[in-house]
């Protein structure tokens, strides 16, 4: 809870900073460094001296911020907050400055300059302990020095482009020279700061723009998204009703009637069981976007059994094989995407003979792809067609699902998924006879978190 504390608390102060209050920040600054010296927690306690010294420093509380800054320094096993440390002796050295303490703030200024190095610091730190040695030299009137460290300081700004702090640098060198009467020179400089400001202004200006441009995307891909959460839910639900078509329903409960006419009541029982388990699978499958393939083969072994069993009379015969090196309960699939080309088989395929063989197998192929493919021995899709065209009541019968799968791996491929797409292969024999058809799915693989 200490931790969490401190988390809250230094967030906080991070937040009143931001907005420009004060002394609310300093105050929670100071709860965050009661919390750490109170429990001994060493890990981060420079940073929290350096932002609360930070924030009495804004208040120009110098005496405190001082205070603040020495505890910073004088912590032991600084592993990780070296940066911290740096800038907790650069801060001690502008109060010294501020004090007209010379000495002092040369010491810490060096200090915080070798652990900056040190560290690796963006020269941002850097330029800005060169412009606090320039003032210092003014303190101790080395003339040569102070343009040599203004010189020092526009260079690092200069390499990382920092248009802000150059015409900072360019207005206090612009300072030194009038306070030595060169006017000329200072003119010159002002109007370099009014030059650079600008550049900097309008740097700024493009950045705020790239930031919104930035944002108003990330809000409409946001938008963009939600919509296809939306367009999948409806269309998972749309596959659910698909599967639980009115003549599934009719054949299955029709079978199960068989069995109570001739008073088996142990299948009728086993069967009836069973076909409930399916109604459930189903409906809590439509809820979800993603199902372990361990899930999906079952649900299809189920439906098969249903059909095998209650519409076929076990003259449907059916084998479903999955991949030795297959995680079935680690890959994650979009559920229901293969019964539908189960139900266009036994609704299609078998039109003619009310029997046949369908076999599913499930394959790793390469780049983690996982390809099921269903393949049946039945008349064709071109017979299928001729015979749907003489009997228009087999319009009824059309499987509706396979119409809404394409619908979702098309939306899967758009929400970000690429690589989601189906084949149908039509298969004849050598005199190019129909001897059935292969359905071949392909999902990106995705892993169960753990």
């Amino acid at each position: 809870m200490t931790g969490l504390s401190t988390l809250l608390h230094s967030g906080l102060g991070e937040w009143y900073t931001s907005s420009g209050e004060r002394i609310l920040a300093q105050q929670s600054y100071a709860r965050v460094i009661q919390i750490c010296e109170s429990f001994q927690l060493k890990p981060r306690l420079v940073w929290h001296y350096l932002n609360a010294g930070i924030a009495s420093m804004a208040l120009e509380q110098w005496d405190e911020a001082r205070q603040l800054f020495l505890k910073g320094v004088q912590v032991e096993n600084v592993q990780g907050q070296e940066e911290a440390v740096a800038g907790a002796w650069a801060n001690l050295g502008f109060i010294y400055l501020q004090l007209e303490e010379a000495q002092l703030a040369e010491q810490a200024l060096d200090q915080a300059s070798q652990l900056y190095t040190e560290a690796g610091s963006d020269k941002k730190n850097l330029a800005v302990i060169a412009t606090w040695r320039a003032r210092l030299a003014r303190l101790n009137k080395d003339q040569e020095k102070v343009m040599l460290h203004f010189i020092q300081a526009s260079e690092y700004a200069r390499s990382i482009q920092d248009s802000s702090q150059l015409a900072m640098i360019c207005k206090e060198i612009a300072q030194y020279y009038a306070d030595l009467g060169e006017y000329k020179n200072a003119f010159e400089y002002l109007l370099l700061h009014d030059e650079i400001g600008e550049k900097a202004r309008e740097e700024q200006q493009q950045r705020n723009l790239m930031e919104l441009q930035v944002k108003y995307e990330s809000e409409q891909k946001e938008q963009e998204a939600e919509a296809l959460r939306a367009q999948a839910v409806e269309l998972r639900l749309k596959a659910m009703r698909a599967q639980m078509n009115p003549h599934f329903l009719f054949n299955a409960l029709n079978g199960i009637q068989h069995f109570i006419n001739r008073e088996d009541g142990d299948k009728a029982s086993r069967y009836l069981a069973k076909f409930a388990g399916l109604v459930r699978q189903s409906l809590n499958l439509s809820n979800t976007e993603l199902i372990t393939l361990e899930d999906e083969v079952t649900f299809i072994q189920d439906y098969l059994f249903v059909n095998q069993k209650l519409r076929f009379d076990g003259r449907l015969h059916f084998t479903v094989q999955v991949d030795e090196e297959i995680d079935e309960d680690r890959v994650m699939i979009p559920p229901m995407m293969v019964q539908p080309f189960v139900e266009n088989a036994i609704e299609h395929g078998f039109i003619k003979r009310q029997s046949g063989t369908i076999s599913i197998t499930f394959d790793l192929l390469a780049d983690d792809v996982i390809r099921c493919s269903i393949q049946d021995d039945g008349i064709g899709r071109e017979e299928a067609i001729r015979l749907q065209a003489k009997n228009p009541m087999r319009d009824q019968h059309k499987s509706l699902g396979i119409g809404i799968t394409r619908e979702r791996l098309e939306l899967l491929n758009r929400g970000g998924n690429a690589g989601h797409r189906l084949e149908i292969v039509d298969l004849q024999d050598a005199q190019g006879h129909a001897i059935g058809t292969r359905v071949e799915l392909y999902f990106p693989s995705r892993r169960k978190s753990v």
